[in-house]
């Protein structure tokens, strides 16, 4: 397939998430492409990008004072989530929770806000994955109480401790499969496995507290 792209088209761009990266290495279709890598916004870009976002369809008539005090409100909302690890400080994800944010139409933006947003990352994981919306909510709940069993441990469970854990939701949850739905929720970023413990994905970092609160 690369080879055929190569021969049709004279300039390709190809993404990928970061884990597939040492694959560029092994292949020699890829050999002659040069590599890129999508960095962090720092306080500056991250600023510059909210400015852009308050002022698009009103450049000519919003007055200084209007458009930094809305970009002060915003960055400090968005500060508390990237400064909280929940997102990665890339620009996809600064412009989705900007958009959350406006969506929101609250000038004061509360802690169940925030619980919103990252609930949307949670279900929009799950639209990617093709998972049935009838599922949401057992996928929900498993991941809830797997994550709060997680932050208890400081973020991980070794297997055993997985085992205690499947054997305590099952005596108070009725559940079809429960490992199946710990691999579901593998399978969509939330949670990762390696070969001694399972954790929360260090991309999306959900707030195991506020979602079981």
């Amino acid at each position: 397939m690369l080879r055929r792209i190569n021969d049709s088209f004279e300039r390709v761009i190809i993404t990928c998430h970061n884990n597939y990266h040492c694959y560029s290495f092994e292949l020699e279709e890829l050999s002659s492409y040069s590599v890129a890598k999508f960095y962090n916004l720092g306080n500056y870009k991250r600023e510059e990008l909210i400015k852009k976002w308050v002022s698009i369809g009103v450049e000519e008539t919003i007055c200084d004072e209007e458009l930094y005090t809305q970009c002060d409100s915003l960055k400090q909302h968005l500060d508390t989530v990237i400064k909280k690890n929940i997102v990665p400080s890339r620009p996809i994800y600064v412009l989705m929770i900007l958009q959350m944010f406006e969506a929101t139409a609250k000038q004061n933006i509360e802690l169940t806000s925030y619980g919103h947003c990252y609930q949307s990352f949670i279900y929009k994981s799950f639209e990617d994955n093709d998972i049935s919306f009838s599922s949401y909510e057992e996928l929900l709940n498993v991941l809830t109480e797997l994550s709060w069993a997680m932050h208890k441990n400081k973020g991980v469970l070794n297997y055993h401790m997985l085992d205690l854990f499947c054997e305590s939701y099952e005596e108070e949850y009725i559940i079809s499969d429960l490992r199946k739905s710990i691999d579901i929720l593998c399978n969509c970023s939330l949670i990762e496995k390696n070969k001694k413990s399972i954790g929360l994905n260090t991309h999306i970092f959900i707030t195991s507290s506020l979602l079981r609160n």
